[in-house]
């Protein structure tokens, strides 16, 4: 092989990003994954305990956004558990979003 050969093939190999850049932005991901949700978990704790209140909208709001990323991750290459989990975590959002509208 040449030195435009290797480069080429090199080239095709890192045409979605090197293994690096992809390593860096999954890590991230990850990282504002836990951050959103110890964030939703304060902020419904907060709703529930210091204003009274049920927390409805906040728990449906962390279940969408489970709910998403399951469906996002099944079809990612995920097993028949991430879809069972996802599937688990949209009827989830449904009855909070009904509990939401019936008692706010």
């Amino acid at each position: 092989m040449d030195k435009e050969e290797i480069l080429a093939k090199s080239r095709a190999e890192n045409r979605n990003g090197d293994e690096r850049d992809r390593q860096i932005e999954t890590r991230a991901t990850m990282y504002g994954f836990i951050g959103m949700s110890v964030g939703y978990i304060v902020m419904m704790l907060l709703e529930i305990f210091l204003k009274g209140r049920a927390g409805y909208g906040y728990i449906f709001l962390f279940s969408v956004f489970l709910a998403i990323s399951g469906f996002s991750r099944y079809k990612l290459g995920g097993s028949k558990a991430m879809l069972f989990g996802t599937v688990c975590w949209t009827a989830c959002s449904v009855i909070w979003f009904v509990l939401y509208l019936a008692k706010g």
